[in-house]
């Protein structure tokens, strides 16, 4: 029996970042290696996003990015917040995993 698993916690899984980063690679060419960069010059991926991710057998099958983005809004500090790199395996597409990790 296949077991499913959603994290939502880089900090709770050392290994998160590098199931995510297999996943996102295969959906978005080369975006690993711009996240790496971004480390390089510390702008941490990690330290940016709230991952919402779901696991088949251990691997990262769909993932949804969150931002916190602060700003300025006519004089007022508020956070907004984003979602980015949102992605799933090919062969789990149109089985409802982005609405529920979304």
């Amino acid at each position: 029996m296949n077991q499913y698993r959603f994290k939502r916690s880089f900090s709770a899984d050392s290994n998160l970042s590098n199931k995510l980063f297999d996943l996102v690679e295969i959906v978005f060419p080369g975006l690993g290696d711009i996240a790496e960069c971004g480390r390089k010059l510390g702008a941490s991926w990690e330290d940016a996003s709230t991952p919402f991710i779901r696991f088949h057998d251990d691997i990262a099958i769909t993932h949804v990015g969150v931002l916190e983005i602060p700003m300025q809004i006519m004089g007022q500090t508020v956070t907004v917040g984003g979602v980015h790199a949102v992605c799933t395996r090919t062969e789990f597409r149109r089985r409802g995993y982005y609405r529920e990790v979304i």
